[in-house]
């Protein structure tokens, strides 16, 4: 799931050199302070004390008289956190906040890894890791319940929110993870998005159901034939998370998604592959890809080959759940050769007769990415609270993704929105890399937080500079995201039979949906779903959707404030 990770980079990208990115400015490091074109080492000003959330004299606050170190832990094969205090943001905090965190490597091996450290009684202070992770730490007597810092330090618990927390409680009614990269309101990248240069080429047609659709496809497929007329991206992304959204009213592509594999069917959950919509969705698709209407490679090529395609504008309408961020990417590259060129994102298609504010390829839910924990070989986690505290501020939140000021901001509104400036408009590439804005963010990211601000900080921009992406997700984007709430934390033990059932079911899931979509009609789709359902009981996927099931309803009572 390194998406959310790297969405957060892109998002720094995007927020630091959106300014300068339709004019070329950011290609030299010319106006760099340094004469080498980097950024300062050290900067010395701290950010000023207008983009805190809290006041100089709060627990947060006091706490940094003692200078802090901790060892983390991301148990992720393919996350590998840069040492601290080798980027200008991260010295920052050790000088400023007396910080220092001592990263381990997983060595691509994080399960293995963390299985090691946890027999030999070697675990570190914190670990961030899949929340369905955490309850055999909490059984085994491993964690510290954070309750009592959540009461007596005052921004964590205040951003993330009580009905928040009350989803995140374990059975013993104590709170034992944040919830990483939270949200309070939509967020996603998900959606349809055309080539415009051929789309008004064509007459701009009608665009919004699937019907509008197809007929544009062949339209494309006859007047282009060199260009991809639908791209779906990265093992068919698309067809689950685009089509799948617009073939029934208030059903979320997320029903699909690797951590659920079941819909909601009145007062019960379902196996999603005796989902109606799911099955018309893959009819769909088959249809148009035995059209050639579809790329005939979408279960066979590689991301960087889609995105290539993407980033050379040879698609005539893509549909993935990275959207958004590819189409910033592709437009800094397409409009640098033809600054006519455009890429928009339009509203959700859909099913004929549908109501078109009732599709929902997109989710959001407000406990966010994954999980933090302070275990208890912590020596002092007051104090790693403490610091996460400040983190979760909104100048923690401005110094770890925007950098602290003096770097690439130089003053704040009275908002305490960071207000690029001259260097953060000139800086090469090599230079901002050097400062990797929105890395450290993912120790503890406020989803609302740094949208709101970035938000804020492309409006203070002329409006033929901000930033394609932001634009689009205020546009379409955050406006088609479902809240999954009832959903978050009922994932199960992944050593436990439901949980086993749930690993298997990732794999032969992708098998079955590979075989929908090269299915020669419309008959042989249903036949591949119906024996699909059927076998995936012979590993025991009925017992995960029973679990999935009882934790659904558990959920519905704490949101209902029943529990």
């Amino acid at each position: 799931m390194n998406k959310r990770k790297w969405f957060s980079i892109l998002f720094g990208l995007t927020l630091i050199v959106g300014a300068s990115g339709c004019s070329g400015s950011n290609s030299g490091g010319n106006a760099s302070p340094s004469s080498s074109g980097t950024a300062p080492a050290s900067p010395s000003a701290s950010p000023s004390s207008s983009a805190s959330s809290s006041a100089s004299g709060s627990p947060s606050a006091s706490a940094d008289a003692e200078p802090l170190k901790y060892t983390i832990y991301p148990n992720y094969d393919w996350w590998t956190m840069q040492a601290w205090g080798d980027d200008p943001i991260s010295k920052w905090i050790q000088d400023n906040k007396k910080v220092t965190i001592e990263p381990i490597s997983s060595g691509g091996a994080a399960a293995t890894k963390l299985n090691t450290m946890e027999v030999s009684g070697s675990l570190p202070d914190v670990i961030i890791l899949e929340r369905k992770d955490v309850p055999r730490f909490v059984e085994n007597g491993q964690l510290v319940a954070l309750d009592s810092y959540l009461d007596k330090y005052p921004n964590a618990k205040a951003a993330i929110g009580e009905k928040t927390l009350g989803l995140l409680r374990a059975k013993d009614g104590h709170i034992y993870m944040l919830p990483n990269w939270f949200a309070t309101k939509p967020t996603n990248n998900a959606g349809w998005v055309v080539n415009m240069k051929i789309y008004t080429a064509l007459g701009s047609p009608k665009l919004e159901t699937f019907d509008d659709l197809e007929a544009y496809l062949k339209l494309v497929k006859e007047k282009y034939p060199d260009v991809v007329p639908l791209e779906v991206g990265f093992q068919g992304d698309g067809i689950d998370t685009l089509i799948y959204a617009g073939m029934a009213e208030d059903h979320p592509s997320f029903y699909a998604n690797d951590s659920m594999f079941v819909y909601p069917d009145g007062d019960q959950l379902k196996p999603v592959l005796e989902d109606p919509a799911l099955k018309e969705a893959w009819q769909f698709a088959a249809r148009l890809f035995r059209e050639k209407l579809i790329t005939q490679d979408a279960f066979t090529q590689t991301n960087d080959q889609y995105l290539e395609k993407v980033n050379a504008g040879r698609v005539a309408v893509y549909a993935t759940g990275s959207a958004g961020p590819d189409g910033e990417q592709a437009l800094r590259l397409l409009k640098a050769k033809d600054p006519t060129f455009d890429y928009k994102v339009i509203w959700p298609l859909h099913k004929e007769g549908l109501d078109p504010n009732k599709i929902w390829p997109g989710n959001w839910n407000s406990l966010g990415w994954n999980a933090i924990v302070i275990t208890q070989k912590a020596k002092d986690p007051e104090r790693i609270f403490a610091f996460y505290d400040w983190l979760v501020s909104q100048e923690g939140q401005t110094v770890t993704f925007f950098g602290p000021k003096g770097l690439l901001w130089d003053d704040l509104t009275p908002d305490g929105v960071p207000i690029p400036n001259e260097y953060s408009k000139t800086i090469s590439p090599d230079a901002l890399e050097k400062i990797h804005p929105g890395q450290w963010t993912d120790l503890f990211g406020n989803s609302a937080l740094v949208d709101r601000i970035k938000t804020a900080q492309e409006e203070l921009k002329p409006a033929d500079q901000q930033s394609w992406l932001v634009r689009s997700q205020q546009d379409v984007l955050w406006k088609t995201s479902m809240n999954v709430d009832p959903f978050v934390n009922s994932d199960p033990d992944p050593n436990s039979p439901a949980g086993i059932a749930s690993t298997q079911m990732i794999e032969f899931f992708k098998q079955t949906f590979a075989k929908a979509i090269y299915a020669k009609d419309d008959a042989e789709v249903v036949s591949i779903m119906e024996k699909a359902d059927a076998d995936s009981n012979k590993f025991g996927f009925d017992k995960y959707v029973r679990f999935k099931n009882d934790k659904w309803h558990e959920n519905l009572q704490k949101i209902n404030g029943n529990s």
